[in-house]
C-alpha cells in the first residue's frame, strides 16, 4: 500500500454497545457523525514494560506488564448544532462506555469502545478558531478487545 492524507477520515459514535465485540457487532450499530474534526491521536495496544535493578547487580531486570489500547486526542472547531459534538458533550458526562467507529479515507475501519474522558472548549487569540478538545479512553472487552480493525 501506497502512502496516503489523512484528509478525508472521519469519526462517527454511537450510545449502543453491539451484541459481539467483533465486526458484525459493531458494523450492527447506528451511528452520528462527529463534524469538524480538525485531528485524532494515536491509538493502539501500548504495553507497560515492568522493570527491577537490583542493587547488587545494577542490571535491570523486565517483564511485560499490562496492555493499553490507549485514549486518543480529538480535536474539533466547535460546532454547538453538531450531532456528533452534542453525543461527544454528554457522553463526557457519562459514566457509560460508548461505540466509536473511525473510518480512513481508504476504506479502513477501527471499531472501539470508549469512555469520553474531557470535553473543553479552547477559544484562543482573536485569529483563532473556536475548538473544543475531548479524548477517548479505549476500553479493553471481553477476551482481551480492544480495537477492531476491518481493513479494506
Amino acid at each position: 500500500m501506497s502512502l496516503f492524507k489523512s484528509a478525508g477520515a472521519t469519526l462517527h459514535i454511537s450510545s449502543a454497545t453491539p451484541a459481539s465485540f467483533d465486526q458484525a457487532g459493531y458494523s450492527a450499530l447506528s451511528y452520528t457523525k462527529v463534524g469538524q474534526i480538525e485531528s485524532i491521536g494515536d491509538f493502539g495496544r501500548e504495553r507497560e514494560i515492568n522493570k527491577f535493578v537490583p542493587l547488587d547487580t545494577g542490571i535491570a531486570m523486565k517483564v511485560v506488564g499490562s496492555a493499553d489500547a490507549g485514549a486518543p486526542d480529538i480535536v474539533v472547531a466547535l460546532d454547538t448544532d453538531d450531532a456528533g459534538q452534542i453525543m461527544m458533550k454528554a457522553a463526557s458526562r457519562s459514566d457509560n462506555a460508548y461505540s466509536v467507529k473511525i473510518t480512513t479515507k481508504q476504506g479502513d475501519i477501527y471499531y472501539m469502545q470508549v469512555f469520553v474522558k474531557k470535553w473543553k472548549v479552547q477559544i484562543g487569540d482573536g485569529n483563532a478558531i473556536t475548538k473544543a478538545s475531548t479524548a477517548l479512553e479505549i476500553d479493553s472487552q471481553q477476551g482481551g478487545t480492544d480495537v477492531v480493525e476491518v481493513l479494506a
